[in-house]
């Protein structure tokens, strides 16, 4: 072996400056980096500059790794499948019937203006069109419970999970009910004050309102559960409507009952009665019921 070898050999064994010290030098262990799926919409002051920053990072909570709370999406009425059935049934029990339709709105116009106290020809009523009357009588204390879900859920939305067709149920239950105690109450004084055929013709003209009110809700209560931003403006529509189907109904009462200036008194209490309590009665009952549900 060369000389000049063997002392570059010896030199390099012997030179031990240039490796530190194992008490004086800590040493140092690199770790590896992580590789992290940056998103990009990630804040460029939130984002790590350095290994060690990104490493530091890692160990603390931040607004990038955690995200963002989720929320519950708002479920409106009509997109619930119960509503839908209940819309789809009642459309389905009027249409069946309905090929009879022309005869049945003369009847219906008729039974809002006449007061004849001899039957005629439109007195008489068919199987087909008594199943008709109740279907569309049905179908207005439907869209009567809608309106009124409408009314106390003000914006017409609940949030996932709330009960929204037990809502609308226990609505419609309530327009049944108000609709059957104000029939029977109206049996009981036409059997009182006036004679059978005032009676009858009297229960029609209740029956006739009842199926023009369901005509003018329908559009309003569609969209009250379908459009919940637009149910304010439905709401003053379906009170409006409400109040033309009422007069249109108690003026025919009027026409009946009233004989000379001491009836007045007796139609001041019918008005109480019949028409005025069972309806603040109902809407404080609806109060009680929609606020024991959600």
């Amino acid at each position: 072996m060369p000389e000049t070898a063997l002392t570059d050999t010896a030199a390099a064994a012997t030179d031990t400056t240039s490796m530190p010290a194992p008490d004086s030098v800590a040493a140092i262990v690199r770790q590896p980096v992580p590789k992290l799926p940056w998103s990009a919409t990630c804040p460029e002051a939130s984002a790590p500059s350095a290994p060690s920053d990104s490493i530091f990072r890692i160990e603390i909570a931040t607004d990038w790794l955690a995200g963002m709370a989720g929320t519950q999406r708002p479920v409106r009425p009509g997109y619930d499948s119960g509503v839908l059935t209940l819309l789809l049934c009642s459309f389905l029990i009027v249409a069946m019937g309905f090929h009879r339709g022309a005869r049945l709105w003369k009847s219906l116009i008729h039974d809002l203006t006449d007061i004849r106290r001899r039957s005629n020809a439109f007195d008489d009523r068919t199987t087909g069109e008594t199943w008709v009357i109740s279907a569309m009588i049905l179908q207005s204390c439907i869209y009567t419970g809608l309106m009124i879900y409408a009314l106390l859920g003000i914006q017409g939305e609940q949030q996932t999970g709330k009960p929204v067709f037990a809502s609308v149920a226990a609505m419609t239950s309530i327009a049944i009910g108000l609709y059957l105690f104000r029939l029977c109450g109206y049996w009981v004084t036409g059997y009182a004050f006036t004679y059978h055929m005032g009676r009858l013709q009297w229960i029609r003209g209740f029956n006739a309102s009842q199926i023009m009110l369901g005509c003018l809700l329908t559009l309003p209560s569609l969209i009250a559960i379908f459009y919940p931003d637009a149910a304010p403006a439905m709401l003053i529509i379906a009170s409006v409507s409400y109040i033309a189907a009422e007069s249109v109904f108690i003026c025919k009462g009027f026409r009946i009952f009233y004989h000379h200036f001491e009836s007045l008194l007796y139609f001041i209490l019918y008005l109480c009665a019949l028409e005025i309590i069972p309806v603040i009665l109902a809407f404080y009952g609806a109060v009680s019921l929609y606020r024991l549900i959600t």
